[in-house]
């Protein structure tokens, strides 16, 4: 299923399965997703990527956070496929998309 960076995460399922803040659409942590953006920033172990949802990250940067050893450049186009999940950034609910190998990354430019 291929979702948009504002999709990843979804919207509240139900009092037990809240969705994630900022996100839009059906409720979808836990599926295999596939996502693509331009790379904004590099970091250990993880990668961000913004498709024009301008989605909030942390430390200043925008996009989606990528969970990827996959050698990546900034300002390059990658096609991402993963689960979408959530994870807890000092009391602020955020989307990431976890690979399960480096082959789920791939360069579209």
């Amino acid at each position: 299923m291929f979702v948009t960076g504002r999709g990843i995460g979804g919207l509240a399922l139900n009092p037990f399965n809240p969705g994630v803040p900022g996100s839009a659409g059906m409720y979808n942590l836990g599926l295999l997703i596939r996502a693509a953006g331009k790379v904004t920033a590099v970091g250990t172990g993880c990668f961000w990527i913004e498709d024009g949802g301008s989605r909030a990250a942390e430390g200043g940067t925008r996009g989606i956070k990528v969970l990827s050893n996959a050698a990546v450049t900034v300002g390059k186009t990658v096609k991402v496929t993963g689960v979408s999940s959530a994870y807890n950034d000092g009391g602020t609910i955020r989307s990431v998309i976890r690979t399960r190998t480096t082959a789920d990354v791939t360069a579209v430019n």
